[in-house]
């Protein structure tokens, strides 16, 4: 990838996430979007908090890219990845629900767990556990080819072993037999570009279905009219 693409995709992830900005609610109101059910309520509320989430992160990550920090900003990257897959996963599982035409317990409870899932709080007021992300990681693969393997990928980049610590942080010079350390190392380089790359595309298919979920949020809210 030649340094001209590089700037190209860097102005896209720019300007997509500076409309994505101009898309934040500043409150989830039940009377401006019309909610009149929890349920209705808590679809409307995870879709925008992973508006916020993706906004937040990837920012980090652009900034990260450009200040040639590139082992923090992969590591960003694959937290957009599992904010898009289970974003998606909300996304699949509303369909679900529209194309039922009926509104069950189980999507309930998936709500919930999405919202108040968590491994560290397992009091008697908060006993949901979080959606598996590797499922939602798996589920987002069947409509974007190759999601599972990029996140793979990127994951080889959160722990300290070759990937995360010995080539991204060091370079051996094997004629004067020594290793040269810098921890801008991998800038310019293919986990640099992969990285970048990967994040346009996070953004791309997370604006996809986000334009999209307005419609099915509305069909949602007419399923939900007789739930108190």
């Amino acid at each position: 990838m030649e340094k001209k693409e590089i700037k190209i995709i860097n102005r896209l992830i720019k300007k997509k996430i500076s409309r994505m900005k101009k898309s934040i609610p500043k409150i989830v109101d039940p009377m401006k979007f019309g909610i009149h059910s929890k349920t209705h309520f808590k679809a409307q509320e995870f879709k925008e908090l992973t508006l916020l989430r993706i906004i937040d992160i990837s920012e980090s990550a652009f900034v990260l890219y450009k200040k040639k920090k590139i082992i923090p900003a992969l590591l960003l990257t694959r937290a957009s990845i599992e904010t898009l897959s289970i974003f998606y996963y909300m996304y699949n599982e509303v369909d679900k629900v529209i194309k039922a035409e009926k509104i069950n317990n189980n999507f309930i409870t998936k709500l919930d767990r999405l919202l108040l899932g968590n491994k560290f709080d397992r009091s008697e007021e908060n006993s949901f556990d979080p959606i598996n992300i590797m499922d939602c990681i798996r589920i987002l693969d069947t409509v974007a080819k190759g999601t599972n393997k990029q996140y793979d990928f990127l994951s080889e980049f959160c722990h300290p072993n070759e990937f995360g610590l010995l080539n991204g942080y060091s370079t051996m010079n094997k004629e004067k037999i020594y290793s040269e350390l810098d921890i801008t190392h991998l800038e310019g380089k293919f986990p640099h570009y992969f990285g970048i790359k990967i994040l346009l595309i996070c953004l791309e298919i997370y604006n996809k279905f986000y334009n999209n979920t307005d419609k099915m949020i509305k069909k949602l809210s007419i399923l939900t009219k007789e739930e108190k």
